[in-house]
């Protein structure tokens, strides 16, 4: 997966590919906490879950959350909630 290093607060870098180090950790927002209720909320939510994934975790970490929204949001609002925090990426 590609992640652009920018919209996730880190500098552009060859990290995978070239062995790059990765940069000092950044902040990264307050922890995502439970899935919200409110549908105007889970874009949000699902970008933060991204965010605190580890190395490596991102396609774990979003398959975790499109299956908890799921549960309680139709599948058109939990699409667009996966393609706003893809976007994030």
């Amino acid at each position: 997966m590609c992640i652009h290093p920018g919209k996730i607060g880190l500098p552009p870098g060859r990290y995978a590919s070239a062995g790059h180090r990765w940069p000092e950790p950044v902040e990264l927002g307050p922890d995502p906490g439970p899935m919200p209720q409110d549908l105007a909320l889970l874009a949000r939510w699902m970008t933060a879950r991204v965010r605190h994934a580890g190395a490596g975790e991102a396609e774990t970490v979003l398959a975790d959350a499109e299956r908890e929204a799921a549960r309680s949001f139709p599948a058109d609002i939990v699409v667009a909630a996966l393609r706003a925090a893809m976007a994030a990426m």
